[in-house]
């Protein structure tokens, strides 16, 4: 019996050691203690019942746990693996072996089978478009083709507490260490304008994070809907017309939201719906030890009503004739799928083509109009799956109807994005 028990030891410390290996190459089993999580648990909690300083560990936990964001582990799901240092000295041993054997400010992922870089940086909560250079630079990658190419059991390179937006000042904060996160924008919707375009001009590039902060900013359910005339908040990587600029802070012992508020110059009280929107994992009147908070501060040069944002991004110099859209444009990694874009400014047809072998293609076809940022959003996308058969004869299957995304062109460069499955987010394309 004993030696039974013993083998069943042996097999769970091997399989642990496997656990910590299954995300990175560099073994740091020696430091970790591997935690299954239960109901009501999470990292913070975790590490209280473990005597563990979370905000001094904190880059250890992400970095042993393969996660760029601390976002990744703010919901903890019951029978979920958690791997903790074991000590806070184990954390500064887990610490100074990564920047040994990787770069400081990257973490190391183990490529699964299925995984595509947009997918992973989804599920890292990192915006691809933004991070992407960033990603190639890492991994010492040049072009966009080694980002399509990754393999299963390939080894690369993320960035570690990789910032929502790309924002940089040298403005002190309220409370010294805490760090600046993104502004926020009060900006009156223009004819023509959509929440993608103004986040766009704000330079903060459309993502599912993204998405869910205006719509929790505001208040609403659908972006779609956002009136003309009506003024809402955005979130911005500039100062220019801010009204408040985030921060987040060490929650240490001591602290409450009321006293932060207060260090911010804020009344608690008449921003408490504002701070739920940029916390929506925290609860307010219990902020843990060694949690993150993110507080505002009011931006102390005069507001103004942002310009209008219709117009293209800064790199987009000129804005295009809607009938200068139609045409056919090439995905440029794999030249195999097609878009054919036909209509005028009153209304654009689109069609895609996307071959799955010689036997089968997929067809999307949607209409809208396209604005003047170059951005035509669609609901009444139809999928279409072609099979050709042996006899000169097609069959078409109908996937679903009244998919919505949008196409977005500049300077002969389409990008297109659909919500319905994700499969096409981002791809780009170049007008043949």
């Amino acid at each position: 019996m004993k030696r039974i028990i013993s083998i069943v030891l042996l097999i769970c410390i091997a399989l642990t050691c496997v656990s910590v290996q299954a995300f990175a190459e560099t073994d740091y089993s020696a430091y970790v203690q591997t935690i299954t999580a239960k109901k009501g648990d999470s990292v913070v909690s975790l590490c209280k019942k473990l005597g563990l300083d979370y905000a001094a560990d904190r880059t250890a936990i992400l970095i042993i746990n393969g996660v760029s964001r601390e976002e990744s582990l703010e919901t903890v799901a019951i029978g979920q693996t958690i791997y903790l240092p074991k000590s806070d000295e184990d954390a500064l041993a887990i610490v100074s072996l990564h920047n040994k054997n990787c770069p400081a400010n990257a973490i190391e992922y183990k490529v699964k089978k299925g995984d595509t870089m947009f997918k992973i940086c989804k599920a890292q909560h990192l915006n691809y478009n933004y991070y992407k250079e960033t990603i190639k630079i890492l991994n010492g990658w040049e072009t966009d083709d080694d980002l399509n190419s990754i393999e299963a059991r390939q080894i690369i390179y993320l960035p570690l507490d990789a910032p929502l937006l790309p924002v940089s000042t040298t403005v002190e904060p309220p409370i010294e260490g805490d760090r600046l996160e993104y502004y926020l924008v009060e900006h009156k919707m223009e004819p023509g304008e959509t929440a993608e375009s103004v986040c766009e001009a704000l330079g903060a590039p459309y993502s599912y994070e993204i998405d869910a902060l205006v719509k929790s900013l505001n208040g609403v359910m659908n972006l779609d809907k956002l009136a003309t005339g009506e003024a809402y908040l955005f979130p911005s990587s500039k100062a220019d017309n801010a009204v408040y600029a985030v921060y987040s802070h060490d929650i240490v012992t001591g602290d409450t939201t009321g006293k932060l508020c207060k260090a911010y110059g804020i009344n608690y009280a008449t921003i408490e719906t504002l701070l739920e929107s940029i916390n929506p994992d925290l609860k307010l009147d219990s902020i843990p030890k060694g949690g993150r908070i993110n507080l505002v501060s009011k931006v102390s040069a005069p507001v103004k009503v942002a310009a209008p944002v219709a117009t293209p991004a800064p790199q987009q110099q000129v804005s295009e004739e809607p009938d200068s859209y139609n045409g056919i444009y090439v995905e440029r990694s794999n030249n195999k799928t097609v878009i054919e874009v036909k209509g005028n400014e009153e209304l654009s047809k689109v069609t895609v083509h996307w071959p799955n072998g010689t036997e089968e293609m997929d067809e999307w076809n949607f209409s809208g109009t396209f604005t003047q940022a170059g951005i035509l959003t669609y609901e009444d996308c139809t999928k279409t799956s072609i099979h050709y058969n042996s006899d000169g004869t097609e069959t078409r299957t109908t996937y679903y109807e009244n998919g919505t995304g949008y196409l977005y062109i500049a300077n002969k460069i389409a990008i297109w994005h659909d919500n319905q499955e994700e499969i096409a987010n981002d791809c780009s394309f170049a007008k043949s």
